[in-house]
């Protein structure tokens, strides 16, 4: 986190850090635990408003007064480690400090011990820390993105990330965009089962089943689809490859219209095939794009390694800055594969979809993706062409459900579920479909999940 700042020598007034609070780095948006001071120089409507009370209420930052907060004021070197320290809960270090400015004592001491012992900012080399010497923008979008590592200025007004000073109201802001992002950072990848969503890394929401349309073709295909969203799902993945995104472009406008279901309720999954799709990738996701018809696509995934799939991936990283494509991923990634693939590239893949079912559980590379931010899809989930009828019948799976009264189909998507996995079970059948979708009333105890993992074979069913 080495971030040596040099400024030049500038008076500002010192603001005395708050007493004893609540601890910054649990703090919710919406604590309580603080009395609320009204300071005299914060409208109601200021945008900054309902920043300085976050701030105040969790003992981040003071008022200059016991009525005043001084919003435009300048923010200092000191006042600056101060908020980082006590949003890093305020952490005791045992470190030499020997800046002449900074004595023993004040209400920045600790923090100023704490922000060099860190190498966040270093003092300058006559001896002194700077204590009331002031931030710019740009310093300080450098050592927000240095400490947090996320981008916490953007909406701020007036904030262009010059060599302006930044104002108390600004930093204020910028604490609480933090806060929002580490909570919303906290999210990504839990599923919700409330809400039947996973909040994926790109900051969009998906669906935690949904259907997949291998194998569907023409009628069939559309008449699935259009089940399938008759029936609540809002998740359909198709593929280049499967050659018949036409027709799920066509079953989603008709449902769109007939059911009045809206664009953004539907998360749509596709994939460019490796050869000669990969490498022309700007081409073959148009072409994509141009079949399903359905204006941009929630997701699209590299179907399997190619020797041109990180050019591939490039070109969607393209499509995803003009709004075509909003998240990506990658199908059939292992931790090798992702091991080489992940430092070629900018954007994380929001999604890995492999294989997986009971008798083939990747138990190794399911926790390895979800360390890395990364959402887990499983296909056959049931098992696979030629193998359902052997999986569904599976004493174990079938004594389960049996305790349960659901089906064996059911028990191992709500498996999937609980080991983090989302799922898109295919089918033509409606009755089916739906069945597939009612996974959310019932929950298998810890010793089903033990013993639906035994029954792993390391069994792959399909190798493309």
């Amino acid at each position: 986190m080495a971030c040596l700042l040099t400024m030049t020598s500038c008076s500002a007034a010192e603001v005395p850090a708050a007493g004893s609070r609540t601890n910054p780095g649990s703090a919710k948006l919406t604590s309580e635990s603080q009395p609320m001071t009204a300071f005299a120089d914060v409208p109601a409507d200021a945008w900054y408003a309902e920043a300085v009370a976050y701030c105040q209420q969790n003992g981040i930052m003071s008022g200059t007064t016991d009525t005043t907060f001084a919003p435009e004021a300048t923010l200092t070197r000191a006042m600056l480690v101060t908020i980082l320290w006590r949003q890093a809960e305020k952490p005791v270090v045992n470190y030499l400090m020997q800046f002449s400015d900074v004595p023993e004592g004040q209400w920045h001491s600790e923090a100023v011990r704490w922000a060099a012992s860190e190498k966040l900012m270093a003092g300058y080399g006559d001896g002194r820390f700077g204590i009331n010497d002031p931030i710019t923008q740009e310093q300080l979008n450098l050592i927000f993105q240095r400490y947090t590592g996320q981008p916490v200025t953007g909406d701020i007004p007036g904030f262009d990330g010059s060599s302006k000073p930044v104002t108390r109201a600004q930093a204020a802001m910028a604490v609480m965009n933090f806060a929002q992002l580490s909570t919303e950072k906290k999210e990504i990848g839990m599923f919700n089962f409330e809400a039947k969503t996973v909040m994926l890394n790109s900051g969009y929401v998906m669906p935690l089943n949904g259907l997949g349309t291998y194998s569907l073709h023409g009628e069939i295909c559309i008449n699935s689809v259009k089940s399938a969203l008759a029936s609540g799902v809002r998740l359909i993945d198709t593929a280049s490859a499967y050659g018949n995104e036409e027709e799920v472009g066509q079953a989603i406008r008709e449902a769109m219209e007939e059911f009045g279901i809206q664009r953004e309720e539907i998360f749509v999954t596709t994939k460019i095939y490796p050869g000669s799709e990969m490498a022309n990738p700007e081409r073959s996701i148009q072409a994509c794009l141009d079949r399903l018809d359905i204006g941009y696509v929630d997701l699209m995934l590299l179907h399997h390694p190619d020797r041109n799939d990180v050019k591939a991936y490039q070109a969607m990283e393209k499509f995803v800055e003009e709004g075509k494509i909003r998240s990506i991923g990658l199908s059939n990634w292992y931790v090798k594969e992702l091991e080489e693939f992940l430092p070629q590239v900018t954007i994380t893949p929001a999604l890995v979809q492999n294989e997986i079912h009971p008798y083939y559980q990747e138990n190794d590379v399911i926790p390895y993706i979800q360390d890395l931010g990364i959402v887990v899809q499983g296909w056959y989930p049931l098992g696979g062409r030629g193998h359902t009828a052997e999986l569904l019948g599976d004493e174990v799976i079938s004594g389960i459900a049996k305790a349960h009264g659901v089906s064996s189909a059911q028990v191992i998507l709500r498996w999937n579920l609980q080991k983090g996995v989302v799922v898109i079970p295919g089918s033509s059948n409606p009755d089916h479909i739906e069945e597939n979708t009612e996974i959310y009333d019932f929950a298998l105890t810890n010793a089903e999940m033990d013993q639906i993992n035994a029954l792993d074979r390391g069994e792959k069913h399909d190798w493309y």
